[in-house]
């Protein structure tokens, strides 16, 4: 779907698979998407967020999305609306455990403490 209207950029839309986001945190801004990688039909896009509207939450890699957009400045698009398309849940169903005893690892033998490392020297009984 494209818009256009007189003298300003088109408005387009495009569905793909993030490859990868940039995120930067700061003390006063919190954490911040500055871009996104988005594959989509065979092509790599690169599109700034700072514009960007989020809706069904914040992308991840490996989430399918729904980016409106325009063209921005030296190969880089601006996203200015972001629909996370959620797939299908899925199912997973516990059966019963085999065997009904839990193995336990054996405790690990505690290290040797050097007489001079502690201020109470204890005498240890010998076997």
């Amino acid at each position: 779907m494209i818009y256009v209207s007189c003298g300003k950029k088109e408005i387009q839309n495009v569905r793909g698979q993030v490859v990868h986001v940039d995120v930067h945190s700061d003390s006063i801004n919190g954490d911040l998407v500055r871009s996104m990688i988005l594959c989509a039909n065979g092509d790599t896009l690169l599109f700034q967020m700072a514009d960007a509207r989020y809706i069904n939450g914040v992308m991840f890699k490996g989430d399918s999305v729904s980016v409106d957009y325009i063209e921005g400045k030296n190969d880089t698009l601006r996203a200015l609306i972001l629909n996370v398309l959620h797939g299908g849940s899925h199912i997973i169903e516990l059966g019963k455990p085999v065997s009904d005893t839990l193995a336990v690892a054996p405790p690990e033998p505690e290290p040797m403490k050097d007489a001079n490392d502690s201020a109470h020297n204890h005498s240890q009984p010998q076997k």
